[in-house]
């Protein structure tokens, strides 16, 4: 019985909060991509659509599972569809790259300078020669 209870509940908490994320195409800044996924032709910035004609959701190893094992990975780039043409590529290797072969693009967005900061001083300090 306490069994079927705590699965009742687990239930609950699941549809109450769910899974929540953003999806792929509602990221507008795009992703940011490391050197060796822009030798293969991806750019920053890239919002990242379809690999081999099924859509990309979610960001995450599935998302890059499906990328690699593609041979065509379609991104909007500029307001215009691109293909990016895959080579023979293991997700093992992209697993382990430093820095990853794909993050998701934020902007910094500075609110408010602290007048006086001692982090300012010394980037408008005048040098003595």
């Amino acid at each position: 019985m306490n069994f079927l209870l705590a699965i009742f509940i687990y239930s609950m908490i699941l549809f109450h909060w769910g899974d929540s994320f953003v999806s792929l195409q509602d990221m507008t800044y795009g992703m940011k991509f490391n050197e060796r996924a822009q030798e293969i032709g991806f750019r920053d910035g890239d919002i990242l659509l379809r690999a081999d004609e099924k859509p990309l959701e979610r960001f995450g190893m599935d998302m890059l599972r499906d990328i690699t094992e593609a041979r065509v990975v379609t991104v909007l780039r500029d307001g215009k569809e691109t293909d990016v043409y895959m080579p023979e590529i293991s997700l093992l290797d992209i697993a382990k790259d430093d820095p990853m072969f794909v993050t998701a693009l934020t902007p910094n967005v500075v609110d408010s300078v602290i007048p006086g900061g001692g982090w300012i001083r010394p980037a408008y300090r005048k040098e003595t020669v």
